[in-house]
């Protein structure tokens, strides 16, 4: 029997699925051709949606595809569980580790938690921490306009080049993984002990990568030049994900653009494309509104 390749849906794509009009017949093909792989972040983010009718239609549309695959952990629990895993042992193997989530499945199945209070409670946590995280990054490019006017640093042209500067040792780029590590084991690690983790553990290193493009994107690209890659908090969590599928798909632009150059730069081993590609892929033909 042929190995069926691993997708994963942000949930941009699982809205965009959810209106085609032709869903059933992609979902069909979709579980009939793929292990498909629902992530708890999508879950959460499904979970946010005010509209009960909304958000009925979207878990109805998970549990179908759950009929072929399953559900891994929310991001930050998966974070969590890697570096606890690292920081025990030497012989650290993330894809020994499990990412499987059978809470969320059950939730899926049975729908009896996520309700409007619910669903209230998680949209005021999920927009703030959207702001929070967009001001943080916004609040510091005026010093690097600052410092590039002024002819005291030359601009990055490419991301590429951005991460090259943040990787040397003491660069900016090992500083959020000092930080999520930190938190989690409750002491702070050293530079190399972070070198470390990132070189065995590719979803750490798509998760750094990540928040470096954020970093570039907000702070120091030249919004004039270049392919934008502009994304959400969340959007760009999602790289957590990256290394435990094969394709990864997304109807967010910026999304796209972000991931595709996570992948690029992390010489990580997935595809990362468009639900108007995929759809493409199976039928041929754009898509179609309900």
């Amino acid at each position: 029997m042929a190995i069926r390749l691993v997708i994963i849906f942000d949930t941009s794509t699982l809205n965009k699925l959810a209106d085609d009009g032709d869903s059933a017949a992609l979902i069909a093909g979709l579980t009939s051709g793929f292990t498909v792989r629902l992530t708890g972040t999508s879950v959460d983010e499904i979970a946010e949606t005010t509209c009960a009718e909304r958000r009925k239609k979207l878990l109805n549309l998970c549990k179908r595809l759950l009929s072929a695959g399953d559900c891994i952990q929310p991001h930050h629990l998966l974070l969590e569980t890697l570096i606890n895993e690292f920081s025990k042992t030497t012989s650290f193997d993330w894809k020994a580790i499990s990412a499987r989530f059978p809470q969320y499945e059950e939730e899926i199945a049975r729908q009896e938690i996520i309700n409007d209070h619910v669903a209230k409670k998680q949209r005021d946590y999920i927009r703030n921490a959207e702001k929070v995280f967009a001001k943080l990054l916004d609040d510091y490019r005026p010093d690097f306009d600052r410092l590039y006017q002024n002819g005291d640093a030359t601009r990055p042209a490419t991301f590429c080049e951005f991460l090259g500067r943040s990787q040397i040792e003491g660069g900016s780029f090992w500083s959020p993984g000092i930080g999520f590590y930190a938190r989690v084991i409750k002491d702070r690690p050293d530079e190399q002990t972070i070198r470390e983790f990132v070189g065995k553990c590719p979803p750490f290193r798509a998760f750094l990568l990540a928040i470096c493009v954020a970093q570039y994107e907000r702070c120091v690209r030249d919004l004039k030049a270049g392919p934008s890659l502009r994304a959400g908090k969340f959007d760009l969590y999602m790289s957590l994900y990256l290394p435990y599928c094969d394709e990864f798909i997304t109807a967010d632009e910026g999304q796209l653009n972000a991931l595709q150059e996570v992948v690029s730069v992390g010489n990580l081993q997935v595809r990362v494309r468009s639900y108007d590609d995929l759809r493409g892929g199976l039928f041929g033909t754009p898509s179609v509104g309900a």
